[in-house]
């Protein structure tokens, strides 16, 4: 009866009509015409081991059968328990006869035993109806009346594109290709077949009605016709005048599950919409035969809906339909797609078994905010009404499907001059959305053959110029729109033309000028639609000011405006949009740079959550998955850091070569990563890779001087810098500012983060004067802007403030920590840790001035916000040290070094420095073998987590000589003297105090040797020793201090006293 194939053109259900007698070509009882007037997917049998074959096979169909009671004996039992079978009926004249032995089997219901045509087939259509329809309704819920659920914008997407397609021309070609698909679909279904052809041969829009309510292949296209929306909207009026009552109840049942109903509870006194036409009775017991199970092992329980509807309200269109539907003995009223009601009552009704939903025809005014605006077009052109679908699909991120459609499109509009204007211009916004900005450029040239709103075209054509770089021609393009703009009568596109105008400035760094035009926008807007603007494109506006307001580190505005860009796009797009994603990842970037990483990665696992919901494989996504892999860093969670940078590349591989821009960007975020878990070799090679990509660019589109190219010096800089190799930290950073001052204006913030940045490395050379020349650089950039980055300001009173506090240079440290400390204060939160970490170098600093009592509020203050209670600790124990304090002193060390090795664990670098402090505060109370000790154990850390040359090591070898000298180990505190001095010219010059202070320290030890000396008599060793002593002091200390004078002239008296000892002696 059937083959392979047909699986291929199946349906949601099968009815099968098993009887060894069967004759369809008799006038009997059977009347199998009847029954496929109802059902449309018959299949007859007349040889049960066929039928047995063929519905084993059909694993995966919902199988209802018919079988006779003689042939049922036999046959049920074979098929009974396989899952595909959802019903058996008995269609015999002895129907007494069959009671007995059917009650033993679950699926043949006492009340599923016929011996008329007419009774089986309203039993079937219960039960087939609730198999292919009500079993598949779907709801929207809305969580409550002012914050509405997130699927509320997609009903309001799902009217837009119900508008949009009812204002088409009926279009007799789209029929017949409608057609000959179903045909190639059921081309193995005789009665399909034959349903088609009827449907082709009679079928008009004025009976749709007719053809809804006729069992057949149709149901499901004609379930979304919108010629039935048509007829049930002419239908409402002509029977609103005749209605003869004010309201009324009618009711719908149906099997849900468990979960439908805990929805339905749970949005009691809220808003459901069914998804669809909604067919409902005036009969209540004719829905009650639609509420029943159809079986016990379906986990659903009967409901049965009562909406009650007043005549009055005039939100939806309703009409009855028994004169018009093709089974004209129901009493049935058809609701139009997308009504909505709200759930009044769920209750459960103890006698009826079954639950009783309420629900009513809800007020105009209270769901007219559902539905986005529509603008009807009074020319009712067909072309415009098809432009504007493609339109929808492509704000509804439909990108492959709004291609398929225009293309369709301008192929079957050739001749016609405005049709093909509009998909041209339809082509060019696909393409732009797309990112291929050379097909884009192609359409809008298209489109301006016509001359057809040049305005409009030239504005999208000075877009595609932009996201080329090519600024100048962007300009003209744009300046030829507005000198063809109605300026009264088109706000809408002069305000558009103006905030592109603004983003060139954007984009350029002019940022003051950018948000004067922006706010000029925000106000033509305002005077255009009036109040706050719900439009996609303001949206996009407020995104702009976001990024600008970003850019320059004022957080709060660029979050305000981010926000409004999302209560817009929240409100006008559906849920899971590629826009809502990238507004999310906006916000998340903003709360990054203000130093809350939970909110920020909170945000970006909601944009992520969007892209992988819709299957979203572009760029966008792999950059996403490295804002992530950062908050994964910055938490010191590096193992999934490196997963999401590993993601990050691996998609950004699967669309572009291995020689992209974007690649190379991935390769240096991956980089960064890298340099703050110390993988410095592994980091090096990542950017070295991104560097070959920037240098085997097209120079026409990529030149040596591209920003991108600076990022990545930059970058390389820090990394050299983490490295302690300060000069070619200086070197690679020097690059990047090169690059910067040639594509940059003078007064970019990114030429002034590069100055500060140079500063630093030459204060950590300690070469104090040329760091103070770059910092100052960096101040005055960072000052003469507007608006201001208040973030980068108060960084660079950091390092000045930490500059003067090397320098001993107190009062100065502390003007500049508390213009720091009062910049925070201004842009983040009072419990952000920047703050509590500006009070902790504020402390630091008033214990060096001996302000005891600020120092310890300072660091109370910080205690209560700061994450790490280690280094509090230190500097209380540092503070009491200061106060000679030292038992107190070394509690609050014990306590750093707890807190430490909880966290760290015992070698790190946090753990070795408190042994550091303790040896020190050891050496203090001249405990000097505890004091050696906690140094060891210092030095064996270092010597474990560091390379040889590392500055921590020198200054713990250059601690333990000290206690080497005081025990008269002389040469072994030589060599460590030396070795420390040979680690700090590693990284430092001759005149860095680290430097200095190690020559000091050999020198002083030569002093301790000639002392020795003189003990013993030995009056030629000692003035040897002093000679080197001398030697070194005059090379080190600067020539303009009193203690060089004082050293010197000490010195010089100690070797004449040993010239003349050694003369009297020999």
């Amino acid at each position: 009866m059937s083959d392979a194939n047909e699986n291929q053109n199946s349906d949601d259900f099968l009815l099968i009509w098993l009887d060894q007698t069967l004759d369809t070509q008799s006038n009997d009882l059977r009347d199998l015409e009847k029954i496929r007037d109802v059902v449309y997917s018959l299949r007859t049998y007349t040889d049960p081991t066929i039928c047995l074959e063929d519905i084993k096979t059909w694993s995966d169909e919902k199988i209802f059968l018919i079988v006779s009671g003689t042939t049922g004996r036999e046959f049920v039992p074979l098929i009974h328990d396989l899952a595909q079978i959802q019903a058996i009926y008995i269609f015999c004249l002895h129907k007494n006869q069959q009671t007995q032995w059917t009650s033993t089997f679950s699926k043949i219901k006492p009340d599923n035993i016929f011996n008329h045509v007419k009774s089986l087939i309203v039993r079937l259509k219960i039960d087939l109806f609730k198999c292919e329809y009500v079993s598949n309704m779907n709801f929207k819920v809305e969580k409550s009346i002012f914050d509405i659920h997130q699927k509320t914008t997609d009903f309001k997407w799902s009217r837009l594109l119900v508008h949009t397609l009812t204002k088409l021309i009926r279009d007799s070609k789209a029929q017949k290709e409608m057609i000959d698909h179903l045909r190639d679909y059921y081309k193995d279904n005789k009665a399909s077949l034959d349903f088609l052809d009827d449907f082709s041969n009679n079928y008009n829009n004025e009976e749709a009605i007719r053809w809804y309510t006729r069992a057949g292949c149709l149901f499901r296209c004609l379930n979304r016709s919108f010629h039935l929306s048509e007829q049930i909207n002419r239908l409402h009026i002509e029977q609103k005048e005749t209605i003869g009552c004010n309201s009324y109840t009618i009711y719908r049942g149906t099997c849900l599950s468990y979960d439908d109903i805990a929805i339905l509870k749970a949005n009691q006194n809220k808003l459901i919409s069914f998804n669809g036409f909604l067919s409902t009775s005036f009969e209540k017991a004719t829905a009650l035969l639609f509420s029943e199970p159809s079986s016990k092992d379906e986990q659903k329980e009967a409901v049965l809906f009562e909406f009650f509807v007043d005549v009055d309200l005039d939100t939806t269109s309703y009409a009855y339909i028994g004169l018009e539907s093709a089974i004209n003995d129901e009493l049935e009223l058809l609701f139009n797609i997308n009504t909505i009601f709200r759930i009044n009552q769920v209750k459960y009704d103890e006698v009826m078994k079954q639950w009783c939903v309420r629900c009513s025809l809800c007020p105009k005014s209270e769901v007219e905010r559902l539905y986005l605006e529509v603008a009807d077009d009074d020319n009712n052109e067909n072309h415009r009404n098809l432009y504007q679908f493609g339109i929808l699909l492509i704000q509804a991120g439909q990108i492959s499907r709004a291609e398929k459609f225009y293309c369709k499109l301008l192929e079957e509009s050739r001749g016609d001059f405005k049709a093909e204007f509009n998909c041209y211009v339809g082509l060019g916004a696909l393409f732009f959305h797309s990112s291929d900005y050379s097909r884009a450029l192609d359409m809008y040239k298209n489109a301006l053959d016509f001359n057809i709103q040049p305005e409009v075209i030239y504005n999208d054509m000075a877009n595609v110029y932009v996201q080329l770089n090519e600024y100048q021609v962007a300009f003209e393009s744009y300046a030829l729109a507005l000198s063809l703009t109605d300026d009264e009568n088109d706000t809408h596109l002069l305000a558009t033309t103006l905030a592109n105008i603004a983003n060139i400035y954007h984009r350029q760094s002019f940022y003051q000028q950018a948000i004067e035009i922006y706010e000029k926008v925000c106000d033509l807007f305002v005077d255009a639609y009036g109040g706050f603007c719900q439009h996609p494109k303001q949206a996009g506006l407020y995104d702009l000011m976001g990024l600008a307001y970003r850019q320059y580190g004022t957080f709060n505005k660029a979050l305000k405006y981010y926000r409004d860009s999302l209560t817009i796009l929240k409100d006008t797009l559906p849920s899971e949009h590629p826009t809502l994603a990238q507004c999310y990842n906006n916000i998340g970037l903003v709360f990054y740079d203000r130093g809350d990483s939970d909110s920020a990665f909170e945000y970006f696992q909601m944009t992520l959550a969007i892209y992988e919901s819709l299957g979203y494989r572009h760029s966008s996504l792999a950059t996403v998955y490295s804002n992530l892999a950062v908050i994964f860093s910055v938490r010191h969670q590096y193992t999934l850091a490196m997963e999401y940078h590993e993601r990050a590349i691996s998609l950004c591989r699967e669309f572009v070569s291995e020689n992209h821009q974007d690649l190379a960007a991935r390769f240096v975020d991956f980089g960064v990563t890298l340099t703050k878990q110390h993988e410095f070799d592994k980091a090096l090679d990542l950017f070295n890779k991104a560097r070959s990509i920037y240098e085997n660019q097209d120079v026409d589109n990529f030149s040596i001087d591209h920003s991108r190219y600076a990022t990545c010096y930059s970058n390389m800089a820090d990394l050299y810098y983490e490295k302690d190799d300060f000069c070619q930290a200086f070197e690679f950073s020097t690059k990047a500012l090169h690059i910067r001052q040639v594509c940059l204006r003078s007064d970019h913030p990114l030429i002034a983060t590069n100055l500060h940045n140079l500063g630093s490395i030459r204060h950590r050379q300690g070469q104090y004067y040329r760091a103070l020349g770059f910092y100052k650089r960096a101040q005055m950039l960072f000052e003469g802007v507007t608006p201001r980055n208040e973030k980068a300001l108060a960084s660079v009173y950091d390092n000045l403030a930490s500059l003067h506090f090397d320098k001993s240079e107190y009062q100065l440290a502390l003007e500049f920590y508390t213009k720091s400390l009062n910049i925070r204060k201004q842009i983040l939160d009072e419990q952000h840790p920047s703050i509590a970490r500006s009070e902790m170098q504020l402390g630091k600093v008033h214990a060096h001035l001996k302000n005891y009592k600020n120092a310890s509020d300072y660091y109370n203050r910080a205690l209560r916000y700061i994450d790490n209670l280690g280094e509090i600790y230190l500097n209380f124990g540092d503070l009491h040290s200061f106060k000679n304090e030292y038992t107190i002193a070394m509690d609050y060390y014990d306590k750093a070094l707890t807190f430490y090795k909880e966290k760290y664990g015992n070698n790190h670098s946090h753990t070795a420095m408190t042994y550091s402090k303790i040896g020190n505060t050891f050496y203090l109370l001249d405990k000097n073998d505890k004091a050696m000790h906690n140094y060891t154990l210092a030095l064996e850390i270092f010597d474990q987590i560091y390379s040889k040359d590392h500055k921590d090591i020198a200054v713990t070898l250059n601690n333990i000589a000290n206690i080497l000298v005081e025990a008269d180990q002389f040469d072994v505190a030589l060599g460590l003297y030396t070795r420390a001095l040979e680690i700090y010219r590693e990284h430092f010059t001759e005149r860095h105090p680290e430097v200095l202070t190690s020559n000091q320290n050999i020198a002083h030890c030569f002093r301790a040797m000639a002392t020795k000396c003189v003990e013993k008599q030995l009056w030629q060793d000692a003035l040897e020793f002093c000679q080197q002593a001398l030697k070194i002091y005059e090379d080190v200390l600067p020539s303009d201090s009193t203690e060089r004078e004082s050293i010197l002239k000490t010195l010089k008296n100690d070797m004449n006293q040993l010239l003349e000892l050694i003369k009297s002696n020999t």
